[in-house]
């Protein structure tokens, strides 16, 4: 067994002495016995929040393998999309995370990082973040958009100038 040595202030030292004197027992055995309680309610409180979080999320582990050559392979955003499109997948940003949707009824399968476990990889190996690419795809397809409607005359004179 090992020993250690432990500073207390003369207050507390006398709330332990008293409280020992009352149990019958010893300021070291009521510490050692306060220690232990901390350490297995501590221990249980993280194996229990895991179990929790496992059994909360979706398996990501049958996803990682689905996708994993795709995200391995891919050389950027839309060639994400894309595999994933063609998958029935599709990504998408909600409360800052990319998140993972099955296609056809929009619900969320998982996170990205959940399934990469290294998210930031794609945007180093892309040389931008997924909310950058949506910004700048977006404003591509606005711009776009407003050449196809002047195009097609459906912006005039006036729309044009302002």
């Amino acid at each position: 067994m090992e020993h250690i040595s432990i500073a207390l202030r003369p207050v507390i030292l006398s709330a332990l002495t008293h409280i020992a004197r009352a149990e019958a027992t010893s300021v070291d055995a009521l510490i050692a016995s306060a220690i232990r309680a901390d350490l297995d309610r501590r221990g249980a409180g993280r194996i229990d929040a895991a179990r929790r979080r496992a059994e909360a999320a979706p398996p990501t582990e049958p996803l990682r393998h689905r996708l994993g050559d795709l995200l391995a392979r891919a050389q950027g955003w839309g060639e994400v999309q894309a595999g994933l499109h063609a998958k029935g997948y599709r990504l998408t940003l909600r409360e800052g995370r990319v998140m993972v949707l099955e296609a056809q009824t929009q619900s969320v399968v998982a996170a990205l990082a959940d399934i990469m476990r290294d998210e930031t990889a794609l945007t180093c190996r892309f040389g931008i973040s997924f909310a950058d690419w949506v910004a700048l795809r977006s404003a591509r397809l606005a711009t776009v958009s407003r050449g196809a409607a002047e195009q097609g005359g459906l912006i005039g004179p006036a729309e044009r100038a302002g």
